[in-house]
């Protein structure tokens, strides 16, 4: 058991109080005060330390003197003029030079580029510029720090997942990742030049223009084949109604020839018959005649047979 006195921490106005204090030393003292009070560096370097408290409390330093056993900047400050080399390479600065994660600048914070551990000096481009000619905009007159691994800033570069790529103020994407649709601003579908709703536009059209292509084919097709049909039918007409040659080189008629059966030969002028007569043709030319059962008109010379019927001796079609 302890007293009040000794179960609480030893620096004066702090009650913290132990959770064990056998094996502690006295006076004792809590993390925080022990850190500041008993260690050789300061709240900066100390942070990781856990010395225990010494037997008999320490004496205090000289108020003018940092005791930090670090290379802290304030241990830097009042060493300056043993450590030269310490302080800003720029003429007239006397500021000391800035420590990142990545190491320690030549320069110091308000010359050292403001990128994430980069020790570069500031562009001197534009006075207003944080950054180094690397982590800058790649325009001339921005003094905008670069996005991520882009040349460009914010303003300037184009908003598509690594794309590096300049970009119009007014626009959001580079022309290659912009739509190309007058007027729109939209990103583009990987793999096309269009924004998705433009897209199925486009598709749409082409397939509007690809069915009425069919159409127009299909219709040509018929155009075709009907016109082929009509050819077929007036060449077939054309065919039965030629005159003979024979009409017009010669203009004497061929004479009908008769064998009867006992062997009488007989020959007889050719006149056509009043009933095979049609469109007041008249001798030398032929004359027409229907067919009932084909349907066809049949030209050539005709000869009476028997009651009214006619039997054709010569035909050209």
């Amino acid at each position: 058991m302890y007293c009040p006195e000794h179960a609480t921490c030893g620096v004066p106005g702090c009650f913290a109080t132990p959770d064990r204090l056998s094996n502690k030393t006295l006076p004792w003292y809590c993390n925080a005060r022990q850190r500041r009070q008993n260690s050789p560096l300061c709240e900066a370097h100390g942070d990781n330390t856990r010395d225990e408290a010494p037997s008999y409390p320490l004496e205090a330093p000289p108020s003018n003197v940092h005791q930090c056993d670090g290379d802290c900047t304030e241990h830097r400050h009042s060493n300056k003029v043993f450590r030269p080399d310490s302080f800003c390479r720029l003429p007239g600065c006397q500021r000391l030079r800035q420590t990142k994660e990545g190491g320690e600048s030549e320069w110091c914070e308000n010359h050292t580029c403001e990128s994430y551990l980069c020790l570069r000096k500031r562009s001197d481009r534009q006075p207003s510029m944080t950054t180094c000619e690397r982590h800058s905009c790649g325009v001339e007159r921005c003094d905008d720090a670069a996005q991520g691994r882009s040349t460009f800033c914010r303003r300037h570069g184009c908003e598509a997942d690594n794309c590096g790529q300049y970009k119009e103020t007014q626009s959001w994407y580079c022309n290659q990742h912009e739509c190309q649709r007058a007027r729109c601003l939209n990103k583009v579908v990987p793999g096309t030049d269009h924004c998705p709703r433009h897209l199925e536009e486009e598709e749409q059209q082409a397939k509007r223009e690809s069915r009425k292509k069919a159409e127009e084919e299909k219709k040509v097709a018929e155009e075709k084949k009907k016109k082929k049909k009509k050819e077929k039918e007036k060449k077939e007409n054309e065919g039965c109604r030629r005159e003979p040659r024979h009409c017009y080189q010669a203009a004497v008629v061929t004479p009908l020839v008769i064998v009867d059966d006992d062997g009488v030969r007989s020959e007889y002028g050719r006149e056509p018959s009043p009933v095979c007569r049609r469109r007041g043709l008249r001798y030398p030319y032929p004359d027409c005649l229907d067919d009932a059962h084909s349907g066809r008109v049949h030209r050539g010379y005709y000869d009476r047979v028997g009651n009214n019927r006619c039997r054709r001796s010569y035909w050209d079609d």
